[in-house]
């Protein structure tokens, strides 16, 4: 008797227990100096993906170990242009995988930056 390999992660609410809140910073110029601002647009709950030790060891080999991924729903309005606020740090989105909206999720790749 064959089973069925399952194609998608099955979606349980304790999945999804991170907080990202979704900045957009824009630059306000009235007087001739830069004056940032920023505007939390929406917040989301996401799931954390732990790299593994091989991507891990790659990651250090490449510079890219202050990068982390998370699995979240499917939502349009998610662009690079954008900041995320996670655990009071600022983080940049670097990535967006498997952006379609025929699935149910999406994985974004952020970076913290560095102040």
């Amino acid at each position: 008797m064959q089973y069925k390999r399952r194609r998608y992660k099955k979606d349980t609410i304790g999945d999804l227990d991170k907080k990202l809140k979704f900045v957009s910073v824009d630059d306000v110029s009235d007087d001739g100096w830069s004056t940032p601002t920023e505007t939390i647009l929406f917040t989301r709950w996401a799931e954390l993906i732990e790299s593994k030790g091989r991507d891990y060891q790659m990651a250090v080999q490449t510079g890219t170990t202050n990068q982390l991924h998370f699995r979240l729903r499917y939502k349009e309005e998610i662009r690079t242009d954008m900041n995320v606020m996670y655990r009071n740090e600022r983080y940049e989105i670097k990535d967006i995988i498997g952006k379609d909206s025929r699935q149910p999720y999406m994985i974004i790749v952020i970076e913290r930056v560095s102040r």
